[in-house]
């Protein structure tokens, strides 16, 4: 990578800088729930709010570390697009099964009983699900662009976009 702007130096600079403290921020997430959950009873928004720091760690470590090295092999590159796939639909997953915790917690009072297994299993098997279909039917669009993501002219891109914003705006 040769940068030959000042002003683009500037901002490779602060990208690293703010990815690497988002990261940090993640890992005491990580930490203090572990904690956390030794000493009490583990709760649906706890695991949710652990799971989503895990997802997050797992972008953006992904991002810093690998996405903008092009000196990777084919196969390197394409591991690199689909972990951050996965990482991505799963930060999305994980703010929907927040968003269908607060929606039955808050309307549906009654009756509300909370399975944290089924729950953990549902979200991280449902993305990782849709990454292994994905990247086994669109193969050849993973890490074909000068950083290793996925081909933005690629129906995988549209797919990605679809469940992050389905799970936004449910």
């Amino acid at each position: 990578l040769v940068i030959t702007s000042p002003i683009l130096l500037f901002f490779f600079v602060l990208r690293i800088l703010l990815i690497s403290l988002m990261c940090l921020g993640c890992v005491i997430v990580i930490y203090l729930y572990g904690i956390m959950f030794e000493n009490m009873e583990v709760k649906l928004c706890e695991v949710t709010i652990l799971n989503m720091a895990i997802a997050l760690f797992g972008v953006n470590t992904t991002f810093l570390m690998l996405a903008n090295n092009t000196d990777l092999s084919s196969l390197s590159c394409k591991l690199t697009a689909l972990m951050m796939q996965f990482f991505l639909v799963a930060t999305s997953a994980w703010m929907l099964v927040e968003g269908a915790h607060l929606y039955r917690v808050f309307i549906k009072v009654i009756g509300f009983t909370e399975n944290v297994r089924r729950t953990v299993a549902g979200a991280w098997g449902s993305v990782t699900l849709i990454t292994v279909i994905c990247f086994g039917t669109w193969e050849d669009h993973y890490g074909v662009a000068d950083v290793c993501w996925i081909d933005y002219q690629s129906p995988v891109m549209y797919l990605v976009y679809c469940i992050a914003f389905g799970a936004l705006f449910v």
